[in-house]
């Protein structure tokens, strides 16, 4: 895959859980995925577990923005990591809130 198909592979990914298509998300993570938030609490370990975690964030939370800039993409072997800004604005039962971490994304070939 190219640099931009990566990029195009997260963006589709980012999609799906923004749209609700939870099911979807079968086709961009691993079995044996694992989440770790900011400051590494909660883990989450599993398909099923990081379905559940955008099923209740989005159940909870309107999304106001959402935007991705700055990918960058680092290759090795079958392996690529997606490391890119993304910029979030919601509204949850806590109020308006807003985030801007970076974010990861290994991807192994099949």
């Amino acid at each position: 895959m190219s640099a931009a198909e990566f990029i195009s592979f997260v963006d589709s990914l980012d999609r799906c859980w923004m749209e609700g298509r939870f099911d979807d998300l079968h086709a961009f993570l691993a079995e044996d995925v694992v989440f770790v938030a900011p400051g590494g609490k909660p883990r989450l370990e599993g398909i099923a577990q990081a379905i559940e975690s955008y099923r209740q964030f989005t159940s909870a939370s309107q999304i106001k923005h959402f935007e991705t800039r700055h990918h960058f993409v680092t290759e090795r072997g079958d392996t690529a990591v997606i490391e890119y800004a993304w910029e979030m604005t919601w509204v949850s039962g806590r109020g308006a809130l807003r985030s801007r971490p970076r974010g990861l994304g290994p991807i192994a070939a099949q």
